[in-house]
């Protein structure tokens, strides 16, 4: 059987502009027969994924996105195939989600700082449901007026090395 495949997607449960339902409709208009949803620190939209790709034809793969520091670079790591459901994972996980509500913390503390009037409730609102992390402050800062672009927010604000 051939097919296509996009093995790194992300819905509104970490950084993904959509809906889990909403993703498994666009890769079925893009003719994809396999997915992996690889949020970051979270795997909640797995379950809801296999059913929706049920419906669509599409094979879904468990995956997750994961953070790690090598040296002074992040860099990140993709899984598969693991069981989704598994309680140490799934605790794990969560202690990495608060973790990102802490980093989130300190990046709008270091704003401040800088009298940059950005609230956390501003940047968790941005979040919603998903794993908090800098495209949601990215787009609080410029929702909320205080940069000109989503990637000015960026560049002068939140990119590698700032603040």
């Amino acid at each position: 059987m051939e097919g296509r495949a996009d093995l790194h997607m992300h819905t509104a449960h970490s950084d993904g502009a959509f809906s889990t339902d909403e993703l498994l409709r666009k890769a079925n208009e893009a003719g994809l027969s396999i997915i992996s949803i690889t949020d970051h620190d979270n795997v909640a939209a797995v379950d809801e994924a296999i059913e929706a790709g049920k419906q669509y034809g599409i094979e879904v793969i468990p995956g997750v996105e994961l953070s790690a520091g090598v040296g002074e670079q992040e860099v990140h790591i993709l899984a598969y195939f693991f069981d989704h459901k598994n309680q140490d994972l799934l605790d794990h996980l969560m202690f990495f989600r608060m973790e990102r509500v802490k980093r989130a913390e300190r990046i709008v503390g270091k704003l401040n700082n800088l009298n940059v009037p950005l609230s956390l409730d501003a940047v968790l609102e941005r979040a919603g449901m998903g794993s908090v992390g800098r495209p949601h402050i990215a787009t609080a800062l410029y929702e909320e007026g205080l940069t000109g672009s989503y990637h000015e927010a960026f560049y002068k604000y939140i990119g590698n090395g700032k603040p």
